[in-house]
């Protein structure tokens, strides 16, 4: 039996992220509850609510959060779900982004830990190098249970420059691995460039000042 996906995917810009959105929905080949969220409010205030409303064990058996401007490789799912059956210990993946400038730049250190063979599915177990991008992670849907919502999603911060730490954080908290799983096929991530308002820029960049000043946790 497939493994059924919970997607959810937080944007504050729905109509420059829409031809973003469609080819996400397009590229699923997995049984797959997909919700794109309000993010208004910003990105992990979303993600609590969906943690709390949207997420069902008895229904989903991957729970994957997505950003609004990439594109992830074609079937995508089928290689998160191998890695979830056949990497020990695992408890979040991303997709690999090493292909590409900016995905080198997203996964940081992470792009120099070892690739290791586990069965058909390459794995890049990033724990003691950096944290998986929050650009794109999957858990199972009773770890996102286990690590609970992200604590300071209503200090009044749209932008968190600190989420992707946070959760991989929890996870190796819980005596689990995180790391990257290579595509098995089709095209790389693709990286999308929105012209986002002065507003939000700005915003954006005080709040990744805010946090450098002042982190939320150790």
């Amino acid at each position: 039996m497939l493994d059924k996906f919970l997607v959810v995917i937080p944007t504050h810009r729905p109509a420059l992220a829409a031809s973003t959105i469609t080819e996400l929905r397009k590229g699923l080949t997995y049984p797959t509850d997909f919700i794109v969220l309000d993010g208004r409010k910003g990105k992990m205030s979303a993600l609590n609510h969906a943690l709390a409303t949207l997420l069902c064990e008895d229904q989903h058996t991957v729970y994957t959060t997505v950003d609004d401007d990439i594109i992830l490789p074609y079937n995508w799912q089928h290689s998160v779900a191998c890695a979830m059956a056949r990497v020990p210990n695992i408890g979040l993946c991303g997709i690999d982004m090493a292909g590409s400038d900016e995905g080198r730049l997203l996964m940081q250190a992470g792009a120099h830990a070892p690739i290791i063979k586990h069965k058909d599915v390459r794995f890049r177990d990033t724990v003691g190098y950096q944290n998986v991008a929050g650009a794109c992670m999957s858990m199972r849907p009773s770890l996102a249970r286990q690590i609970g919502p992200y604590p300071y999603a209503d200090d009044g911060r749209h932008y968190f420059a600190d989420e992707d730490g946070w959760r991989c954080h929890q996870v190796a908290m819980l005596g689990k691995r995180y790391g990257y799983v290579m595509p098995i096929g089709g095209a790389p991530l693709q990286f999308m460039s929105y012209q986002d308002s002065e507003e939000y820029t700005e915003k954006k960049r005080a709040d990744a000042e805010q946090w450098l000043q002042s982190p939320s946790w150790p």
